[in-house]
């Protein structure tokens, strides 16, 4: 029988960080998923250390070949996958509870067929030990995808028979998944919210490092050019100067100093809710 869940995880020289991500989907009480990695013919030992977790995951496909992008890497991948449903997570991401995966096919088995991605929120670890809760916003979710990325893709599961018929564009480098949403959620009853998170994110992916902030929102106003073009705001305007600002900010200091000062600005802003850990405690600031 096909598996339930397919976790699709494209990696290149990920020897380091792949590991958690192994540990946390070895760790998970529902069996029901396969692991679907592709490599991007990793120059260091990523491949060995995904073969050693063969024994403990239950299914393992592998292939390692270079790739264009990571959007061209997981359409490699949903070629060999064969879950109902597929999750995509980063060679650094981890799943937060041994129970998520279990928790989440008790959902989806019960839903409609009209449903097509279901988002769960997302733990976002920063580099100074600050977690944020990053939650989707499904409601006008079609009307917000016109300005912003509403949900968090490393925690959205998507029915892997859409994924199939609309594959992503490969010629975007960072927000191919935004193009994917904006072609495929067509309405607010597409979509169900998981309200719990889902997926632990360390900061460090390509859409979070200080020099990608231009490039993509750039590939964001090509995405409202191309799907909404009668749509012209205020706020893209203020969201491309913001970037430009951030640009140069990070040419002038950086990325290490650059981060430093978005993170600070980001809690003073103090938008969502942040944890911070005191011992094995968790305290709210």
């Amino acid at each position: 029988m096909p598996p339930f869940f397919s976790i699709i995880t494209a990696v290149r020289n990920g020897a380091q960080t792949i590991p958690a991500l192994l540990h946390s989907l070895e760790a998970q009480q529902c069996r029901d998923f396969e692991c679907v990695i592709q490599d991007g013919a990793s120059e260091d030992a990523t491949v060995a250390v995904i073969e050693a977790f063969r024994d403990g995951l239950p299914g393992v496909s592998l292939e390692s070949r270079t790739d264009t992008g990571i959007y061209d890497a997981w359409n490699r991948a949903l070629r060999r996958a064969s879950g109902q449903w597929v999750l995509f997570l980063g060679a650094d991401d981890t799943l937060v509870s041994a129970e998520v995966l279990e928790r989440t096919r008790d959902i989806l088995q019960g839903i409609s067929r009209e449903v097509l991605f279901a988002a769960g929120e997302l733990l976002f670890q920063r580099n100074d030990g600050v977690t944020v809760l990053q939650t989707s916003r499904l409601k006008n979710g079609r009307a917000l995808l016109k300005e912003t990325m509403p949900i968090y893709h490393s925690a959205l599961f998507t029915r892997r028979e859409l994924l199939l018929r609309e594959p992503f564009d490969t010629s975007f480098r960072i927000a191919g998944d935004h193009e994917f949403l904006a072609r495929t959620w067509r309405n607010d009853a597409q979509a169900i919210a998981l309200e719990y998170p889902v997926t632990r994110m360390a900061q460090g992916g390509i859409s979070s490092r200080m020099d990608s902030v231009l490039p993509l929102r750039l590939e964001q106003l090509r995405v409202a050019r191309r799907y909404f073009p009668h749509t012209r705001t205020a706020r893209h305007c203020l969201v491309l100067f913001k970037s430009l600002c951030f640009h140069s900010v990070y040419l002038a200091l950086g990325e290490r100093k650059a981060a430093a000062v978005l993170d600070r600005l980001r809690c003073w802003r103090n938008l969502e809710p942040v944890w911070k850990r005191s011992g094995n405690e968790k305290r709210r600031v």
